[in-house]
């Protein structure tokens, strides 16, 4: 008896195998979501050139009595206070770039998502028939 208990349930797990072939489940694409970037730091204000106390309430330009190296230093600063100022707002056009591209990619990998929860709600709908119907034999 226990044999032919055994039999049948081969028999039955046999007949089955076809009906959970059928069903197939997706899997999702490993996808990685980080946003490996850091917004940029703005330049530091306290680097910001001071003018020069000799150029400060002036009138006009013939009033300006600053020796030439003092000039040319705050000159100088000015231009690498200028620089930093271009190289920060480079950056943070960049990095608005790569949280666009973040962005995009996000929604794309959330469209996947969404397809895929419907797979496995297809998966889910197929392999409850497939027992159903194994039941049913």
């Amino acid at each position: 008896m226990a044999l032919i208990r055994l039999a049948v349930l081969v028999l039955l797990g046999i007949l089955s195998g076809p009906a959970l072939a059928e069903c197939v489940a997706e899997d999702i694409d490993s996808v990685s979501l980080q946003l490996d970037v850091e917004p940029p730091a703005a330049p530091d204000v306290t680097l910001r050139p001071v003018l020069p106390t000799c150029l400060r309430g002036l009138s006009g330009p013939e009033q300006e009595n600053c020796p030439r190296e003092e000039l040319t230093k705050y000159g100088e600063e000015v231009d690498e206070w200028v620089e930093d100022l271009n190289d920060y707002a480079t950056a943070t056009n960049r990095f608005a770039n790569q949280a666009a591209e973040f962005a995009n990619s996000a929604i794309q990998y959330a469209r996947h998502a969404r397809g895929f929860a419907d797979s496995a709600l297809e998966f889910r709908n197929c392999e409850a028939e497939a027992i159903y119907s194994a039941s049913e034999e």
